[in-house]
């Protein structure tokens, strides 16, 4: 990921946070502010920060400083956050796929009679939150459902293996090449998606 990918948040500009969050205001993926007070927010504004309205406006961005006046002000703000989850992509094992596409709900099968094919599944689940893409997913717990805001995960890549191509010996005519990689699943908002665990299987 580069720095132009990461969006900045900052909560909280008194005598700590304005100094602080000024010298944010050159990142390049871009810094919103937000404060109780209007008047925190202006030199920010007129240094280059975006606005924010409401602590919620703040969920977007991908790493959020929070300084306040006491520990109750921060559980308020991460709680505030916490509950903005906008889960939009269901994975689950190939049997639960085939439970989902039996959902009454689900249009008449289409049987296109040029292409003799039935069309019978159910790839993406209006809820009463959102549309929820539903995608199988061999490499999890056939027994597991799980429920992903996916802006809220990213891969972050060791310094120096991103998808490298290492030259191996030449043997004869050929030429053969490596590539390396080396990298692990970050958890932007923990609490940003779910899941329905131990789910039958048969």
């Amino acid at each position: 990921m580069n720095d132009s990918d990461v969006k900045l948040g900052y909560i909280g500009l008194g005598n700590m946070g304005a100094p602080m969050a000024k010298r944010m205001v050159d990142w390049p993926g871009g810094l919103t502010v937000f404060d109780i007070r209007t008047e925190a927010m202006t030199p920010l504004a007129e240094a280059g920060a975006r606005l924010a309205d409401r602590v919620s406006d703040l969920a977007a961005a991908d790493i959020i400083s929070v300084t306040v006046l006491n520990d109750e002000q921060v559980r308020e703000v991460v709680g505030e956050l916490a509950g903005l989850g906008k889960p939009d992509t269901v994975m689950t094992g190939g049997f639960n796929k085939q439970v989902f596409s039996t959902f009454t709900g689900r249009a008449t099968q289409i049987e296109p009679t040029k292409q003799k094919k039935i069309i019978a599944s159910v790839d993406a689940y209006e809820s009463d939150f959102g549309v929820l893409k539903i995608t199988p997913n061999r490499f999890q717990r056939a027994r597991d459902v799980l429920v992903l805001w996916m802006e809220m995960w990213a891969l972050a890549f060791l310094n120096g293996r991103r998808m490298v191509s290492v030259p191996l010996a030449k043997t004869g005519d050929s030429d053969r090449r490596m590539l390396l990689s080396e990298y692990a699943l970050v958890a932007r908002n923990e609490k940003g998606s779910g899941g329905v665990f131990d789910n039958t299987t048969s």
